[in-house]
């Protein structure tokens, strides 16, 4: 700037510069704030059945200030009515803009594990009453009314677990267990301790959990009453398959599981349930019930329920959400322009990293370390050296070049012989070569002489080639 424009412009100025580029670019703040209502309508125009509401509030001076606005697009609404299983993650993070905000978001889950977005909303802040004003709206869209096999799960945010039971007291709750720990190892920092949190959190039986748990209250009482006020679920299971299992048939679809003679489980395929509650808790049958559904001589994938078929996938993603016209083709709804939400500026200095969970490793202190693999001898087969370092390595070499030598012997006479019985009238004519060949005992003594080494033996029949050809030139 300074040698095309000849100007010397200040930082300041050159960051109200760039703001006023930005404004030309993508439009002013108040400008947008003031073109929400008409948003609103063209998305509820041009994708039917969606829910988006907008909470305002009065100012001093008569105008409408934004405050929160909720979306849940028909489709997806549709989807996760009729596709995905009955659970629902609730979660938060901040809104990095020039006007702070906190982004609200209800996830699914699709037939395919995968993460299914239901609503969201943004709101000023996170706490009781957002979280509140989100749900009631959630409540409606969904139709829950009765909560009943709907299970919600959380991180405890704040505000959170208390709106849920306000709205939902009958509800199946739930907390990440992640999270959950997270909080745990600030206070007990005991890795045996860390270690039967894991087990209890993966037991499938009450009386399971109820084992770890005293385990956990033996080692420390204060970590046993801080997790006894929180309800235990499985959250990490993993499929096994099926093994040795011996299934015993009881009648209408009852069966005794064993293994070595041992009962370990009962299986009732009508009502697909297993004593070890691993099928009604992932909705797929385990090694228990494969076992019995093999003795009935069918396949387990009829077993699995409905909610992971490829019918429930389809429907899941099945309904379209439109995209909204150009600016111009908007319907103007005449309402008054929204007044952006005031500037709540942060005490403090401004973080620039997240704050970091204990025990987490900085990216800057992360070491590689090199892994060590055993090599494989590729001379003698045997591991901890390679070829190159192989102590039988010289006793091979020896071994090689002696037999190339006996054979370059073999091969050097049986050549003279043929030479001598083809150029026997011309004897006279060789007779200095043969004596100077004979007086140096070529080729047999000086090979045996240079027998282990191959530059030698080279150099050997290069000069016999030359003698040779010598030969064949005084015959002609």
């Amino acid at each position: 700037m300074r040698k095309d424009y000849v100007v010397q412009p200040s930082r300041t100025q050159v960051y109200r510069a760039k703001l006023k580029a930005g404004e030309i670019i993508e439009g002013s703040l108040f400008t947008q704030y003031s073109k929400l209502w008409d948003y609103t309508e063209e998305l509820k125009k041009t994708n039917p059945g969606s829910t988006v509401v907008i909470d305002t509030e009065l100012v001093v001076d008569g105008k409408t200030k934004f405050k929160r606005i909720y979306i849940c697009f028909n489709a997806c609404k549709q989807g996760w009515l009729h596709g995905c299983r009955k659970i629902i993650g609730l979660d938060a993070c901040h809104v990095k803009s020039y006007h702070k905000a906190q982004l609200l978001w209800a996830i699914g889950i699709d037939a395919d594990n995968g993460y299914y977005p239901i609503a969201y909303a943004v709101v000023e802040k996170e706490w009781h009453e957002s979280w509140s004003w989100f749900l009631k709206l959630l409540k409606e869209d969904l139709n829950l009314e009765d909560s009943l096999g709907i299970t919600f799960m959380t991180d405890r945010q704040k505000g959170l677990v208390k709106s849920i039971g306000d709205i939902w007291p009958t509800c199946e709750h739930r907390f990440c267990v992640r999270h959950m720990y997270a909080n745990f190892k600030k206070k007990f920092k005991d890795d045996l301790i860390r270690g039967k949190l894991w087990k209890a959190t993966r037991s499938t039986k009450v009386e399971d959990f109820q084992t770890c748990m005293l385990e956990i209250k033996e080692l420390n009482e204060n970590a046993w009453k801080w997790l006894n006020g929180i309800s235990p679920k499985v959250l990490d299971v993993e499929a096994k398959k099926f093994g040795n299992f011996m299934a015993h048939w009881g009648g209408q679809g009852h069966y005794q599981v064993s293994i070595n003679q041992t009962a370990i489980a009962t299986v009732n395929l009508k009502g697909k349930y297993c004593t070890c509650r691993k099928w009604s808790l992932t909705g797929i049958p385990y090694q228990h019930a494969i076992a019995a559904i093999y003795s009935e001589h069918e396949d387990p994938m009829k077993y699995v329920d409905i909610c992971y078929h490829k019918e429930s996938q389809m429907k899941c993603y099945g309904d379209v959400m439109y995209g909204i016209n150009m600016e111009k083709y908007w319907t103007k709804t005449g309402r008054p322009p929204l007044v952006p939400p005031k500037i709540v500026k942060q005490p403090g200095r401004p973080k620039k990293l997240r704050i970091r969970e204990i025990g987490e490793i900085l990216p800057s202190q992360r070491k590689f370390k090199l892994v060590h693999k055993s090599y494989t001898c590729s001379s003698c087969k045997q591991e901890g050296h390679n070829y190159k370092s192989c102590s039988k390595r010289a006793d091979l070499v020896a071994t090689i070049n002696k037999k190339k030598a006996t054979q370059t012997t073999q091969s050097s006479r049986s050549h003279l012989s043929r030479n001598e019985g083809s150029n026997a009238p011309e004897k006279e004519h060789a007779e200095d070569d043969d004596a100077e060949v004979q007086n140096q005992d070529f080729p047999t003594e000086m090979i045996r002489q240079t027998a282990t080494q191959n530059e030698a033996m080279l150099s050997i029949l290069k000069t016999y080639k030359e003698i040779a050809v010598k030969k064949k030139k005084k015959t002609q």
